[in-house]
């Protein structure tokens, strides 16, 4: 099992299934809310989240309808720390990471509890996301902190002031479709950490 780090950079993690469309879920609700509670995830909130339906092409374009789901958010007492499930996925989030293995057996865990409840069939697609805050001192550059790939042609326009880097790379092996992104961007306010935009 990894360490953890003392002075981590991760300030934010995330992770998600994607599975089979459960219509059903209000009947699995009380099943998943009692083991979660018991877990350490006592905070439940139910939401209306609005999606919007469109179809393109054809002879008939159909006017776009806001159709209302569900969305149910179990969180530990301090909410650093929570699931997100809807009919179709469900999501762990901290602001508290520890280590990556922790972080992971949590996730799965949820995976299972919802699993536990409502047989899941199959899962589509999976992701991780992690949110870094690198503040070099102010002796130090971001070159130390990062590998050069990460950085893009930054270091062919110095001496510049940075904005902003975005890269992305997908790369495949056989049915696993990997996106690796990496945003850098220059921190206007001291003290504000914030999630990056897209250029």
């Amino acid at each position: 099992m990894g360490q953890k780090m003392s002075n981590a950079p991760i300030y934010f993690a995330l992770a998600q299934v994607r599975f089979n469309t459960i219509l059903a879920l209000d009947q699995y609700l009380p099943s998943i809310q009692d083991t979660l509670r018991k877990e350490g995830y006592p905070d439940f909130e139910r939401s209306l989240l609005g999606i919007l339906n469109m179809s393109v092409g054809g002879e008939r374009q159909n006017v776009p309808a806001l159709q209302p789901q569900p969305r149910y958010s179990f969180y530990n007492e301090t909410r650093t720390s929570g699931f997100i499930l809807d009919q179709s996925m469900v999501m762990f989030q901290t602001t508290d990471y520890d280590v990556f293995e922790t972080f992971i057996q949590q996730f799965l865990r949820g995976i299972a509890v919802v699993h536990d409840a409502a047989t899941l069939n199959y899962s589509d697609r999976i992701g991780i996301r992690c949110l870094d805050a690198i503040r070099p001192r102010n002796h130090e550059t971001l070159r130390q902190y990062l590998v050069p790939s990460v950085m893009g042609i930054y270091d062919e326009l110095a001496p510049r002031e940075l904005i902003h880097s975005y890269s992305e790379v997908r790369t495949k092996q056989g049915n696993t479709m990997l996106v690796s992104r990496a945003v850098v961007r220059h921190q206007e306010q001291e003290g504000n950490v914030a999630f990056p935009r897209a250029p």
